[in-house]
C-alpha cells in the first residue's frame, strides 16, 4: 500500500534510450510500463517532461509550440516522443501511479504554461512529488539567485555611503 511519500527531488532513476530503441520500446512500452511513469525527452536544447498515463498516453504540458497559451493535454506515447531519445523514470507502485495520473488528469486542458514557473518539468514534478519545482530552471537562475545574493550581503558588509565620494578614505581621515 502506498504511504504517500513521492520521491525526493534528488532520486536518481531514469534510464535513456537511443532514437533507435526510443521505436521500439515506443511500441512495446506501453504495455509494459505502469501508469504514473516519468519520462523525458530529449530535445535539442532541454528535455521535455510527460507522465505515462496508461494504454499508451503520456500527460505533458505541451508549451507554447502547439497553443498559444501553451496547454496540459493527453497524447499517444508515439506522439510524445516522436524519434527523439527518452528517458524513463522508475515506474511507482500502482497506488502511487493512480496517484501520480489523476493529478496529472486534474490539470487536464490548463493553459497557463510559463517557461520560469510553470513548465513540463514544473508539472510533473507536482504531479510526482506534490511540489512545483524545474531543476532547468533552477540550474539557469542559480547564478543570476548567487549574484543577487553578493550584491545584497555586499551592502551589508560594505554599505552604500562607502561609495560616496569620500568613500572609506572619508571616514577613517
Amino acid at each position: 500500500m502506498w504511504n504517500g511519500d513521492y520521491p525526493s527531488a534528488s532520486t536518481k532513476f531514469w534510464h535513456t534510450v537511443s532514437p533507435r530503441e526510443a521505436d521500439v520500446v515506443a511500441a512495446d512500452f506501453g504495455s509494459e510500463c505502469v501508469p504514473g511513469t516519468p519520462l523525458i525527452v530529449l530535445r535539442r536544447g532541454y528535455r521535455h517532461h510527460g507522465v505515462y498515463a496508461g494504454c499508451g498516453r503520456v500527460i505533458h504540458y505541451a508549451g507554447l509550440t502547439r497553443y498559444r497559451r501553451g496547454c496540459i493535454e493527453e497524447v499517444s506515447l508515439e506522439d510524445f516522443v516522436g524519434n527523439r531519445p527518452i528517458q524513463f523514470g522508475k515506474a511507482p507502485d500502482e497506488a502511487c501511479g493512480r496517484d501520480i495520473v489523476r493529478r496529472a488528469r486534474s490539470r487536464l486542458g490548463e493553459c497557463r504554461y510559463d517557461l520560469l514557473s510553470n513548465n513540463c518539468e514544473h508539472f510533473c514534478n507536482w504531479c510526482l512529488r506534490g511540489e512545483s519545482r524545474s531543476e532547468q530552471i533552477d540550474s539557469l537562475t542559480r547564478p543570476i539567485r548567487a549574484l543577487a545574493y553578493l550584491a545584497a550581503t555586499s551592502l551589508v558588509f560594505f554599505p552604500v555611503w562607502a561609495l560616496s565620494r569620500g568613500g572609506i578614505r572619508g571616514v577613517l581621515s
